[in-house]
């Protein structure tokens, strides 16, 4: 037997190795869904946790607007188009949030989430900020989304999990579009200019 031969039939009587097959051709394991859970719930708190520009440029189309009147939870600088900002060293949930047009992607941290989403909620209804658009994740059974539903908000699912700021995947979480004081005709607009949503409320 050649040595080439020897190579070959040694390289077909190995046992094969039992390590995972490449992660695109399979489904991730639980471990591996909680390892992406925490990387994004680290990142969540950092200033670049931003919105991807596809979303914020969707909404400015849908209400003919080059830029917000306000971002009160921006990074600093602001990544979005906005007239003026509130960034952590502001503390956005202590000012007030006057505007026509208020963008909203709030951290996402525990105890946070909900106490911008009845920030938005008591500045639109007292007439401070007359539209205002939240990106937040579709966590229906939160007590803020029960209160957007009954104040009659419109929300717009994303059906693709979106990557925010610096992260290379995807959020593990399905994101949500409300909108508050939108016409019906900005809502058309903005449900064909979202990429690949589902109008729920």
């Amino acid at each position: 037997m050649t040595l080439a031969n020897f190579v070959a039939e040694t390289k077909r009587a190995a046992p094969r190795k039992r390590g995972r097959p490449p992660l695109g051709n399979r489904a991730m394991t639980v471990a591996e869904r909680s390892r992406r859970y925490r990387k994004h719930k680290v990142e969540s708190s950092a200033p670049t946790w931003s919105t991807p520009p596809h979303i914020t440029a969707a909404v400015l189309e849908a209400f003919k607007r080059e830029r917000f009147c306000l971002d009160p939870a921006s990074p600093d600088p602001p990544v979005t188009p906005c007239r003026r900002f509130y960034s952590v060293r502001h503390d956005g949930l202590a000012q007030s949030w006057s505007g026509e047009l208020v963008w909203c992607n709030p951290p996402y941290g525990r105890g946070q989430l909900q106490r911008w989403i009845f920030k938005a909620i008591a500045e639109h209804q007292a007439g401070d900020a007359r539209k205002v658009v939240l990106l937040v994740p579709a966590r229906m059974e939160t007590e803020g989304m029960c209160r957007l539903r009954d104040i009659g908000a419109a929300m717009l699912l994303l059906r693709r999990r979106l990557a925010f700021g610096t992260a290379g995947d995807r959020a593990p979480w399905a994101s949500l579009v409300a909108v508050l004081g939108a016409d019906a005709g900005e809502l058309e607009a903005l449900g064909r200019l979202l990429p690949d949503n589902r109008r729920i409320a």
